[in-house]
């Protein structure tokens, strides 16, 4: 279920918890080898973790490329 109700997305066949879906998005980003990246990466909340394995729309690999364009733009846009 989504915050804009049930959607039709199968990101997620393999019924990954969100503690499991975080592992292997902190992993995928681990191999950037950004360490302010990971730590980036490793600083999302539980709550975001949460609500984005609810949207179902993300596997980890979408997430962490998603991730590094925020990063891209928060971070490295910044200095």
């Amino acid at each position: 279920m989504s915050c804009h109700g049930e959607t039709n997305f199968k990101a997620n066949p393999e019924g990954l918890t969100w503690e499991a879906f975080r592992d292997q998005t902190i992993d995928l980003a681990a191999a950037r080898g950004d360490e302010k990246f990971n730590a980036y990466v490793k600083g999302v909340t539980p709550r975001a973790w949460e609500h984005v394995l609810s949207e179902n729309f993300f596997t980890p690999k979408a997430a962490e490329a998603r991730l590094w364009k925020f990063y891209q733009s928060d971070v490295v846009g910044q200095n």
